[in-house]
């Protein structure tokens, strides 16, 4: 996938924003209302592709202790890709099919090498419980929330490939809130197209587990 190099940061996009809209002095578009859609922006464009802001995280195996708290480790997760256990993949389970494989087994089957993962509310549950402690025995891959941008000279959280994207995503909020749907219509067109491109050049072969399909300030 492309090199996430940042360079561009909200003042770029506040600039943008305010001489594209011709509202340079901020009296109808805000620079509070530019940060807030730059988040909402970001947060859309990772959704959409789980490549973006690609992480690992590493927690010890536990001899007997099958679940795993993601979010106290890692809060910044947003969706979880692969889990390794000792540098093997794990296959997944969505929650349901791993509650029924689970009534059938044994309680001798529950502590050995682990074969599968499963999630729900935040902790990551392995099956079979492992059977050794093994320092950084757990690798999660994920992609990470973006950061929040909390002021006009902030770095953003995505490479600059995204940075015509958000910008777009912006406007159509400012054309919005003008009542100009004809504009607001043409730059979502250009958001959706640049994002849909982007997805192409980084989608993985491999499956990956949404964590959290759901994003706030929407």
């Amino acid at each position: 996938m492309p090199a996430e190099i940042i360079t561009k940061s909200s003042a770029d996009v506040i600039t943008d924003i305010f001489r594209t809209f011709g509202d340079e002095s901020g009296t109808q578009v805000t620079r509070a209302d530019i940060i807030r859609w730059i988040n909402r922006s970001q947060m859309e464009i990772v959704m959409r592709n789980p490549e973006v802001g690609a992480a690992l995280a590493l927690t010890n195996s536990v001899a007997r202790q099958a679940d795993y708290d993601l979010l106290t480790s890692v809060p910044t997760v947003l969706t979880i890709q692969s889990v390794h256990y000792s540098n093997k993949p794990l296959k997944h389970m969505q929650f349901q099919e791993a509650e029924q494989f689970l009534m059938n087994l044994s309680e001798s089957a529950s502590v050995g090498m682990p074969e599968f993962w499963y999630e729900r509310a935040g902790v990551v549950t392995l099956h079979p419980a492992p059977d050794a402690d093994i320092p950084n025995g757990i690798k999660f891959y994920y992609n990470r929330r973006p950061a929040d941008i909390t002021s006009d000279s902030q770095l953003l959280s995505l490479s600059d490939h995204y940075y015509n994207s958000i910008v777009s995503f912006c406007l159509e909020q400012a054309y919005l809130l003008d009542e100009n749907p004809t504009l607001a219509g043409a730059v979502a067109q250009k958001f959706e197209a640049g994002v849909a491109q982007m997805k192409e050049r980084t989608e993985a072969q491999s499956d990956y587990y949404p964590f959290i399909s759901s994003a706030e300030d929407y």
